[in-house]
């Protein structure tokens, strides 16, 4: 895990942070700022997005109102662009419901509130290149003490007593790695009204 951390993880970055709490094996939540992850990551931000305003599209299509629209987008890792989101939280299932239409800076956008719960955890099943690194982070829910030679042996068999002197040893016993939630901010926010749909065109 020291490899992982110390090759894949941004250092001082969330998922180092979030990998950390894990090893410490407290269990206890982990909250973070869902309008910050998509102030961050644009590949969210851009998913989230497009999801909104083809519902936003659908409902106007049926003539329906955009009140009570609602749902869960779910945002896969290869969707993420910002590494140290994507290490630090894996895939999310992101929620989200309308609040109101408005316009910004002559912009119409929809806004919406928005939120996500996940747990973090590792998955040693599944078949993926950084696979072992997975086996061993789940391990380490479960991990075995390690006996170390500080000092070796000295002296050996039939020597004269007092000469010899036996191997110091040091037993590190490791905590238990522990899954723990990860919860957003439950967050609103101005989606930019991007309708694929042609304008009716004006009676002439």
């Amino acid at each position: 895990m020291n490899l992982a951390r110390e090759f894949a993880m941004k250092r001082g970055g969330r998922a180092e942070a979030f990998l950390t709490h894990y090893l410490q094996g407290s269990g206890t939540d982990v909250t973070f700022s869902m309008k910050t992850l998509l102030d961050e990551d644009a590949g969210v931000r851009s998913k989230i997005f497009r999801e909104i305003n083809v519902q936003a599209d659908a409902r106007d299509a049926a003539k329906q109102p955009l009140k009570g629209m609602a749902g869960v987008i779910p945002v896969h890792q290869p969707e993420f662009q910002n590494q140290d989101w994507q290490y630090a939280t894996g895939a999310l299932n992101v929620e989200w419901e309308f609040v109101e239409e408005a316009v910004q800076r002559t912009i119409k956008v929809l806004k919406v509130k928005v939120w996500t719960t996940n747990l973090y955890r590792w998955h040693p099943e599944a078949q993926r290149f950084t696979q072992c690194v997975h086996v061993a982070a789940q391990n380490l829910q479960n991990p075995k003490k390690e006996i170390r030679f500080t000092t070796p042996p000295t002296g050996f068999a039939g020597s004269v007593a007092g000469i010899g002197k036996p191997a110091e040893l040091e037993v590190i016993d490791y905590k238990k790695a522990k899954d723990f939630r990860m919860i957003s901010s439950r967050d609103i926010i101005a989606v930019p009204r991007t309708s694929k749909r042609k304008a009716p065109q004006e009676m002439s």
